[in-house]
């Protein structure tokens, strides 16, 4: 019973984090440009002979691989820094580079965070504090971490602060909190989106700043029935801040965007021509690209929307060949270095 549990929650909180574009983006602080890290998740369709008639089908696809790899941002020099083994249920580990570039703090399924070595060895695991620690974010000093913690209760997924050791848990709002981002100004920004089509839940959907005290909170952007801005990320200034939302002109596509910290100076980067999906935008330390996720790969380019490439590809599901595996990226996080 309590392993069907702990299942049924794993498949919510991965849920979650595909309605909201796949993980989460941590703030870029500054520094030279360094290794981009990002979780890789390989799938594949269960035989044919597994599946049954109706109402049973096929089984759930199976997670063949999963673990962190790192990239330079040329998108050569492509190695796995952390091999992913635990209960095989697949879930981003939503990396998050330290200040310094030196450690990396990740989400372990649905046994709480660890941080790791730049080099991926000596993996330190934080006790667990909520039914579900996730989406790990530094402070500009390192000493604590900001994350989306569940309670159980519903729409209680609740912005907290933490000791890089585990300890000194504060509660920053008791409000829905995903993508939490911690600013080089202090600011943590984070999104809501838990309103109901009957009723609202809480404080209304949108993209939100607050103090990690749970003062000054702000909403930078609504969205409408299109939804609120997801996978929010800060410049390494801390005056801008990228994020993915749909448009009028193209509701069943995600751009990506950048806003000023006070709200103003929404700037929209990408327009895709077909339906397609950005996610998870990271800045680079140098402030000069943002590296983020399309279902085809990982991309960067300039906050003025130029330049755009593709430095990592993912291989698609190919619904002609089932039996071909595929790949799923997590959202990515760049190496700030200092002298």
């Amino acid at each position: 019973m309590r392993h069907g549990r702990r299942c049924l929650l794993a498949l919510a909180v991965w849920g979650a984090a595909l309605a909201l574009g796949g993980g989460t983006a941590q703030a870029a602080f500054p520094g030279t440009n360094g290794r981009l890290a990002f979780g890789v998740t390989k799938w594949r369709s269960p035989p044919p002979e597994t599946c049954t008639p109706v109402p049973h089908g096929c089984p759930e696809p199976l997670v063949v691989s999963s673990g962190i790899e790192t990239v330079q941002p040329s998108g050569r020099g492509r190695r796995v820094l952390y091999p992913w083994t635990g209960t095989g249920i697949a879930t981003d580990p939503a990396p998050a580079w330290s200040p310094n570039g030196r450690l990396l703090a990740i989400q372990i399924g649905l046994d709480g965070m660890g941080i790791l070595r730049r080099d991926g060895t000596a993996l330190r695991r934080l006790r667990k504090l909520t039914e579900a620690d996730s989406e790990p974010a530094w402070s500009p000093n390192a000493r604590r971490l900001a994350f989306a913690g569940d309670q159980p209760c519903p729409y209680c997924r609740w912005l907290y602060t933490v000791r890089r050791d585990g300890t000194g848990l504060r509660r920053v709002i008791a409000q829905g909190a995903y993508s939490p981002a911690w600013s080089v100004t202090g600011r943590i920004a984070f999104v809501n989106w838990d309103d109901q089509y009957v009723r609202p839940v809480g404080i209304k959907d949108g993209l939100y700043t607050i103090r990690p005290d749970g003062s000054g909170l702000r909403r930078l952007y609504a969205g409408g029935q299109l939804g609120p801005g997801i996978t929010p990320d800060w410049s390494p200034d801390g005056r801008r801040i990228a994020f993915a939302a749909a448009t009028r002109q193209a509701p069943d596509n995600r751009e990506l965007f950048t806003i000023k910290a006070n709200g103003r100076g929404r700037r929209q980067l990408t327009e895709f021509k077909s339906r397609d999906t950005a996610s998870s935008p990271a800045w680079s330390p140098d402030g000069k690209y943002i590296a983020f996720l399309r279902k085809d790969g990982l991309y960067v380019v300039s906050p003025t929307g130029h330049g755009l490439r593709r430095i990592v590809a993912a291989r698609l599901q190919d619904p002609d060949h089932p039996e071909r595996a595929w790949t799923e990226l997590g959202a990515p996080t760049w190496q700030p270095l200092r002298d």
